[in-house]
This record gives C-alpha cells, structure tokens and sequence, in this order.
C-alpha cells in the first residue's frame, strides 16, 4: 500500500498522463504476483513452458495448492509426449545396454567380457574347433537391461565341458594367465545328472560350462533327464521367454528363438517358451520364479501363466 501510495504522490500532477501511469503500475504490479503464483504452484517444471493454452482454464478462485493440483490433474497437459515426442513423459523408464546395427540388436561388452570372449575365440581357432560358444540365461537378459553381472554360464554344441576347461586352462597357462582352480560335476545318473559341468573363475567372473540340452520330468519327480540338444531345443527347456536369449561369442549377436527379446524390451511381460502348463507340470516352483521376476523388473504375467497356476494337475504335483 505504501509503495502504491508513493506511486500516486509521484505522479500527481496535473498531467493528463498521471491517471494513465497509475493505471499502468497497477496492472504491472498484479502481473508480477499473478507470475510469481503460477510459478510456484505449477506441479513440474516441464509444464511451464508446455501447453500454455490450458492455463485459460485456470480458476482465480482456487487458492490452495491441492487444489491448483487437482484442477491441473483433470486437464490432458501431463500427456505433453502425445504433441512433442521428444519430451520424455513423466515415468519411470528402464535403461537398455543393447544397441541396434541395421535392425540388429548386439550387446556391449565391458572391457572384461571382451578380454574373455577373445581368450575363448583364440583357444577354439588355435585347437582348430568348430566349437560354437553361447552365453545363456540370466547374463544375456541383464546385460540387456542395462545390469552388471558376474556370472556367465557357457553353452557348448559339440563339446563337453570338462574338456573346454581343460583346453582353456592350458591355453589361458600359455599365455601367463591362470585360472581359478577347475570344479567338474560329474555326471550322476542317479541324481538325473547326465551331463557333466565344468565351473571355473576368471578376472573375478564366475563361468559354468556346459551343453545344449533339452530336459524331461517324470510324473513323480522334479529332477530332470537331460540329452545333448540343439539351441532350439535348450531355448524351449527353460522356465521364461526371457531367461532363453543366448549370445553366440562366435557371431557377436544374440539369438532369440522363442521370442524372449521382444517379451523382454517391447512387450515387458513373463511368458513360457512352451505350454505354461507343461512348464509348471514339471516344476511347479517355477511359478514362484515367475512372481519374482515380475516383482523384480515391474513386468505383468501372461495370462496364461496365471490360468496356469491355478490348474488342479499343477497343484496335485
């Protein structure tokens, strides 16, 4: 009041043009704390520069700002990614790793995973071995999450792992680089372990080796029998669509064969490569797998996994 007060003592004149400067003030003045209001009660800063034609709807009467909130939630402005595809919308996105080389999707390896990968491709062209190396499992879907992971298992398609370890070990000795001592879990059949696995750590990553199979359950047990098989075959063995991508060390490329990379970074959904009701018949704790994973990457469940789990015969087992 004050600072109007000293305004009009300035200006009052007989000028014509005092009415007209006090008008102007005035209005100059209520610019500002309309300014200063709009600014601090607008819920982000990406809205103030966005669909500025919405705040025509804004209502003088609402003071508070819950209120301010409300009224701008029931309006379509927080939806600005529909207009201007290059403002990312407000959520919460997840990062991938993989990049894509017209049209296909390769993985980047950090310096330790390549440093491995070469180790592997120069013991398999100094041994003369057409041996494809695949990675499976879980370090393939991390890896295209964007995790880290110190864990890779090997798959072999004409080698048994005990002798890729041996092989590797003695190349890697050749080269003044020794491994960790070699573990071999030897074939039992008794336990249904017909393939022999070798295990072994290298610059602190922990590496299994093992074959291409394919697995089948009996009625009354969990414990499967394994064969040698193809990648086809050992992709549709697994528990999800995600967790059987394999990355073929030899190509440099990854190899989906029962749609898991499109489960994994378009759909974001938990699916079984084969009948979910066959997946749970055999092990019926998969289903448990399937709600961790679902709980840990934010990703719904295939209806059919959840008609699937709630089956008789599942639960019978």
């Amino acid at each position: 009041v004050s600072t109007q007060s000293t305004w009009e003592a300035v200006v009052s004149t007989q000028s014509t043009w005092g009415p007209f400067l006090i008008g102007l003030l005035r209005n100059w003045y209520v610019m500002l704390k309309c300014r200063s209001f709009v600014r601090s009660h607008l819920p982000t800063a990406s809205l103030r520069h966005k669909s500025l034609s919405s705040y025509r709807h804004f209502q003088p009467s609402l003071r508070s700002r819950s209120q301010f909130t409300v009224f701008m939630s029931k309006r379509k402005v927080h939806n600005i990614s529909d207009s201007n595809p290059s403002v990312t919308p407000p959520i919460r996105r997840r990062m991938t790793a993989v990049q894509f080389v017209n049209n296909d999707p390769y993985i980047k390896l950090t310096d330790v995973e390549i440093s491995i990968f070469s180790d592997v491709l120069s013991m398999l062209k100094l041994n003369k071995l057409n041996t494809q190396v695949r990675v499976a499992g879980g370090w393939v879907r991390d890896k295209i999450l964007g995790c880290t992971s110190v864990d890779l298992d090997f798959a072999l398609d004409n080698m048994f792992g005990s002798e890729f370890a041996s092989r590797f070990e003695e190349y890697m000795k050749n080269h003044d680089e020794k491994l960790s001592a070699i573990g071999i879990i030897k074939s039992n059949p008794d336990q249904s372990k017909h393939l022999e696995t070798a295990t072994f750590r290298l610059h602190d990553i922990s590496i299994d080796v093992n074959n291409l199979r394919t697995e089948t359950y009996s009625q009354d047990s969990r414990i499967p029998q394994m064969a040698l098989g193809a990648p086809q075959e050992d992709a549709c063995r697994r528990d999800f669509t995600i967790n059987a991508l394999f990355y073929n060390i030899n190509t440099g490329k990854i190899e989906d064969y029962v749609g898991g990379l499109h489960d994994l970074m378009k759909h974001k959904v938990i699916r079984t490569p084969c009948s979910p009701l066959q997946t749970f018949t055999d092990d019926p704790l998969r289903i448990l797998r399937a709600a961790r994973f679902a709980g840990r990457l934010s990703y719904a469940i295939d209806s059919d996994i959840r008609h699937s789990a709630m089956n008789s015969i599942v639960h019978a087992n």
